[in-house]
């Protein structure tokens, strides 16, 4: 009888998250050589905990392979997975209206859609928390760093 291979989901992740960590590699080169040298040493440190995860997962699944009343055994399913998948689709919008409304605009609508997504119906700590990350940010950035947000 053969056995029914299963792969645990910190293969599936840390693969894609290895061919992400190349990609943002390969932006660096872009960069000039000192401003490269701190996202090339995060994008490395991140590089040996992926690793670390990837041979983890796949012992994992050869564990799971060879036993299937395995107790460790997480394989990406939706139920199990909907949250966090939501939360990266909120992000992504995030980011994609960063481009189209500018930076005040987008963190203005996404921090209340992601505090209503962790389910905070307190609308003046929503409201709160909003009014004062935008405040902090705009005097760190724009007024005491005279830095340009998109």
């Amino acid at each position: 009888m053969k056995k029914k291979l299963v792969i645990h989901q910190d293969v599936y992740i840390s693969v894609l998250l290895l061919a992400l960590s190349a990609y943002l590699w390969y932006l660096t080169t872009k960069m000039m050589p000192d401003a490269a040298r701190f996202p090339r040493l995060a994008l490395g440190v991140f590089v040996i905990l992926m690793v670390w995860t990837l041979i983890s997962g796949i012992r994992k699944s050869i564990a799971a392979t060879n036993d299937p009343e395995h107790k460790d055994v997480r394989l990406l399913k939706w139920e199990q997975n909907k949250m966090p998948f939501a939360l990266f689709g909120i992000t992504v919008l995030y980011a994609i209206g960063l481009n189209y409304l500018g930076f005040f605009i987008a963190t203005a609508v996404f921090i209340p859609v992601v505090m209503l997504f962790f389910r905070c119906h307190n609308w003046k700590l929503i409201i709160g928390v909003t009014v004062g990350t935008l405040v902090f940010v705009y005097l760190m950035f724009v007024v005491f760093l005279k830095a340009a947000l998109p």
